[in-house]
């Protein structure tokens, strides 16, 4: 199983702090994303981790075993970018991150030990993050809802069944204050060879292949759904987060000062 880190983007809402180098190399509480992605994906035993690169891809390049270039990067959106490691995807199970976030090792072990051919984490508590994050969180929240009745389960070492993952019944587009929302992806998931093939019959049946460049991730996901394909969602245990802006990583920094090294 391998890692893969979509890496191309500069981030223009950051401004200067990605003049000279890629969105993945922001400073975090001492620590650039990257830095943190890489920890957690080599802890959970992702021993092989690639990247998709773009913008100022020689900053970052030296960092991974094996690196695939989206020359139009500043033109296709983050499916395009998946799409340039199709012959990655087609070969192995992956476990794939955006660059701009960190999580920790649990959620990456969750979906290696995934039995699904398509898996994302999300944040069952995400309206506490995004309250912090935006004065309005609905302005930035997605659809995200559960399409089964019930939660799949196991049971842990006590006998006690637990809830561990259910699959997807839709995703993406803007949510409102009326709408019902399960979570929030937070960037991180996984497909296997098996997957990825069903991924690209799908969009080529639905759209026609060229129109991957166009897709962000979440109507790419609900696409697949709305085409018989499941998605199983796992949830987060741990802190996560995302950097969109200067804000964010402020706000990082006072929320988890504590935790250095998350």
């Amino acid at each position: 199983m391998r890692g893969l880190i979509l890496a191309a983007g500069r981030g223009s809402r950051l401004g200067a702090l990605t003049d000279a180098a890629p969105k993945c190399t922001i400073i975090v509480n001492g620590r650039s994303l990257l830095d943190r992605q890489l920890q957690s994906m080599r802890l959970a035993g992702l021993n092989e981790i690639g990247a998709v690169t773009g913008y100022m891809s020689q900053e970052i390049s030296h960092r991974f075993d094996w690196t695939v270039s989206n020359p139009r990067w500043d033109k296709t959106n983050i499916a395009g970018s998946l799409y340039c490691a199709d012959q990655i995807l087609s070969t192995s199970t992956t476990v794939i991150s955006y660059g701009d976030i960190f999580y920790p090792t649990s959620a990456v072990k969750s979906l290696m030990q995934s039995s699904a051919d398509i898996a994302l984490i999300y944040d069952p508590n995400w309206l506490t993050l995004w309250e912090a994050r935006f004065s309005d969180p609905y302005s930035d929240a997605e659809n995200f809802q559960f399409g089964d009745s019930q939660p799949l389960s196991k049971f842990d070492g006590s006998g006690i069944q637990k809830s561990h993952h259910r699959m997807l019944g839709k995703i993406g587009g803007r949510a409102s204050r009326s709408d019902h929302i399960d979570g929030q992806y937070i960037g991180l998931f996984r497909i296997t060879a098996q997957g990825w093939m069903a991924i690209k019959s799908c969009i080529a049946e639905a759209t026609g292949m060229e129109s991957i460049n166009s897709l962000d991730m979440t109507s790419l996901f609900n696409m697949l759904i709305e085409n018989g394909l499941q998605i199983s969602a796992i949830p987060l245990e741990g802190i996560w987060g995302e950097v969109d802006r200067p804000e964010d990583i402020k706000l990082y920094e006072e929320l988890y000062k504590d935790i250095p090294n998350f």
